[in-house]
Order: C-alpha cells, then sequence, then structure tokens
C-alpha cells in the first residue's frame, strides 16, 4: 500500500518496515540519538495530577469554541483559566 505524506511525497509499508527495521537496529540516519523523546512535551518536571470535573454541556460546547478560537486545545485552555483563576486569588490575600 502507498501514503501519501504531508509534504506530498509517497511512501510505501515496505519503506515504512524498513525504516522501522533501521530505527530498531540504532541504524536510522540522520541526527537521531538515545535522548529521542518521543510523546508530548512535559508539562513540568514535578509529578502531575488530574483535575476533573462536570460542567453542564453548554458550558463545556462553549469552553469548546473558547479554545478552539484560541487555538488551544481544551486541556490547555482550562489550564491556563484555572492557573490565572488562582494566582489572581493568592495574589489579593
Amino acid at each position: 500500500m502507498e501514503y501519501t505524506l504531508k509534504s506530498g511525497k509517497t511512501i510505501t509499508d515496505e519503506e515504512i518496515e524498513a525504516m522501522a527495521d533501521a530505527f530498531e537496529s540504532g541504524n536510522f540516519p540522520g541526527s537521531w540519538s538515545g535522548d529521542v523523546v518521543v510523546g508530548r512535551p512535559r508539562l513540568s518536571n514535578e509529578p502531575l495530577d488530574v483535575i476533573s470535573f462536570k460542567v453542564p454541556h453548554s458550558a463545556a460546547l462553549a469552553i469548546k469554541r473558547a479554545a478552539e478560537q484560541q487555538g488551544e486545545s481544551r486541556s490547555s485552555f482550562l489550564r491556563k483559566a484555572a492557573l490565572e483563576k488562582a494566582e489572581s486569588v493568592l495574589t489579593a490575600s
């Protein structure tokens, strides 16, 4: 099978397998090193906690639209809003 990349280049299953084999054996060309970090960047060097809460459906939609308008994920938007509010409260006391 053939796939078209975002750049417009096409790549086959065989090419993907060859790249995977090269990477797994440590022979992948380029500037890769053992320090390659895969996944999302860390939010913090300290442990993370999950905070979960419920809102009415209409509020969830409004939050989603506002986040999209800002070009952010909903999580990022809510994280920033909560931190701004916490800082405001803590500096006022």
